[in-house]
């Protein structure tokens, strides 16, 4: 890392030209302009002494291997990155939670799964980046709709405990015509 670099990543923000600064650039620009990173900062707010929030925003998008690996990541994960307070994970998460919100809603409107593809579409959004085997199950209607989708058991990295009585109440509960049963394998 060249002096500059160095120095840059030690000087507030703030200090910075104005138009250099990562949420006036975004309201100048737009945030397709910003580079992962300035996205991020903006999200964190603040740094760390001797590291300003780019730096911080840096280390962590190197750390989990980009913006995919960074959605995968948990609460200790988080937590485990200097600088990275219980404050600033609630922000990462709820921004997390935001996207994958809004990557479902489309889906969610449609809710008729009539193949498998329909199911991957469905599902892809929700489940992608789990970092816990999760078994969830779908409940539709004789219409194929989808009237419930419920996460049943959270197992750990390889490991996901499931229990056919917990399975058949569910079901009676939600009155379904139909289930579809969803396991995934987060590490593969």
């Amino acid at each position: 890392m060249q002096e500059t670099d160095k120095e840059k990543n030690n000087m507030h923000i703030k200090d910075w030209p104005e138009g250099n600064r990562p949420r006036e650039m975004l309201l100048e620009k737009g945030p397709e302009a910003l580079s992962d990173a300035a996205l991020l900062a903006i999200l964190l707010r603040t740094g760390m002494k001797g590291k300003n929030a780019i730096a911080v925003a840096r280390e962590m998008i190197g750390r989990f291997g980009g913006l995919n690996g960074l959605m995968m990541t948990t609460q200790e994960d988080l937590l485990s990155v200097k600088g990275i307070g219980k404050a600033k994970v609630a922000q990462i998460l709820a921004a997390m939670e935001i996207v994958k919100r809004r990557l479902r809603q489309p889906l969610e409107k449609i809710n008729i799964i009539e193949n498998a593809r329909d199911l991957f579409e469905y599902l892809k959004a929700s489940m992608s980046n789990l970092s816990r085997e999760e078994f969830r199950l779908l409940h539709l209607n004789r219409s194929k709709h989808l009237i419930a989708e419920e996460v049943l058991f959270r197992g750990t990295v390889d490991e996901s405990a499931v229990y056919a009585r917990e399975v058949v109440e569910s079901a009676l509960r939600k009155r379904a015509s139909a289930l579809i049963f969803v396991h995934n394998h987060p590490t593969g």
